[in-house]
């Protein structure tokens, strides 16, 4: 059978691979993890369900490759639209994280005491903790959509091509 709709999952891997581990060694994950951070936990979350999604992706992938009968396929076809509820619902978690950030930022603002120097450096960390929270889980939720779109979208252009070659046959 066709194997390119698998070659093509794979090079969609690697990129992600790429863009996951630049994002949490040379984006600053793994740094606002180490301060105890609550809300980057979200993130981890995310790229967590992003992995399970991801080889589920790969495995109807490969299924779709070995395919040998129309009902198969539209199987298959039929599996994929968790991945693409995922895929959304990715960014709805990149906002929620994005409010969870505000509110950690914004939290601190009645304890400011600006006569104090010290409690307002103090204050404004956390307050940056709290920006910076916001500003990753959005930057993860849609890097997240976009890398598992392309994964399903690879796989629904293969199905429909196929589906389309069958019918074409019968005619």
């Amino acid at each position: 059978m066709n194997k390119i709709p698998f070659l093509r999952w794979w090079l969609i891997i690697i990129l992600t691979l790429v863009v996951t581990v630049f994002g949490i060694i040379n984006g600053g994950l793994i740094l606002l993890l180490s301060q105890g951070l609550v809300g980057v936990s979200i993130c981890f979350v995310t790229l967590g369900l992003l992995l399970v999604k991801t080889i589920k992706c790969g495995v109807l992938t490969y299924q779709f490759t070995e395919a040998k009968d129309i009902q198969t396929i539209k199987k298959i076809d039929i599996s994929k639209d968790s991945i693409w509820l995922f895929a959304n619902t990715c960014v709805k978690i990149g906002l929620i994280g994005t409010v969870v950030g505000f509110i950690m930022a914004i939290g601190v603002l009645p304890s400011i005491d600006f006569t104090n120097i010290a409690n307002v450096q103090q204050l404004m960390v956390k307050m940056s903790g709290g920006l910076s929270v916001a500003l990753y889980t959005t930057l993860v939720g849609i890097t997240s959509n976009i890398l598992l779109s392309m994964q399903v979208f690879n796989l629904t252009q293969a199905i429909r091509y196929r589906l389309l070659q069958e019918n074409n046959e019968k005619m």
